[in-house]
């Protein structure tokens, strides 16, 4: 259940989240959010018996290209296009988060603790915490499969039959 790990420091990164926003902190709850889809999108490829996608620049860490890996029948299955977006809207708190850059629509240069707020921290929890619970049923029904694949494979459900 190695899988299980990932999803556990998932949902703390979502707690730390949640602290940081009621602290004040809205860039780095939006950035902690992110990491928390992240890694329950990488605990679905460990529960299928996959090496998750690590150390690949920014597309090892882009939900949207992440989850472009999974099996066609989950891309249907889930709520494919409420999760594209709550993806899309996290993957915006990768660099802006972090550091200084300039405002939208606008020359003015501004640090990240300028440009985040209540509102941000709040949509970036919610976003997280989708993604979590549908990374993790998909994760706990990986898992499940892969296991029984396996007792297929080792000819263990036949021998049971």
């Amino acid at each position: 259940m190695k899988y299980s790990k990932w999803i556990l420091q998932a949902r703390r990164d979502l707690e730390a989240a949640t602290t940081l926003a009621a602290s004040g902190f809205h860039e780095w709850a939006c950035f902690i959010s992110l990491q928390a889809a992240e890694k329950a999108e990488k605990a679905y490829f460990v529960a299928l018996g996959m090496e998750p996608p690590l150390r690949r620049g920014k597309e090892g860490h882009d939900l949207v290209s992440l989850s472009s890996g999974w099996p066609d029948s989950v891309k249907v299955a889930e709520p494919a296009p409420k999760l594209a977006e709550a993806q899309a809207r996290l993957n915006q708190h990768a660099e802006n988060t972090r550091y200084p850059h300039a405002k939208s629509d606008s020359a003015e240069f501004i640090a990240p603790s300028e440009g985040y707020h209540r509102n941000d921290s709040q949509q970036a929890i919610d976003d997280a915490r989708a993604v979590v619970e549908v990374c993790e049923k998909l994760a706990d029904e990986g898992q499940r499969f892969a296991s029984k694949l396996g007792e297929v494979l080792r000819g263990e459900v036949l021998l049971k039959s």
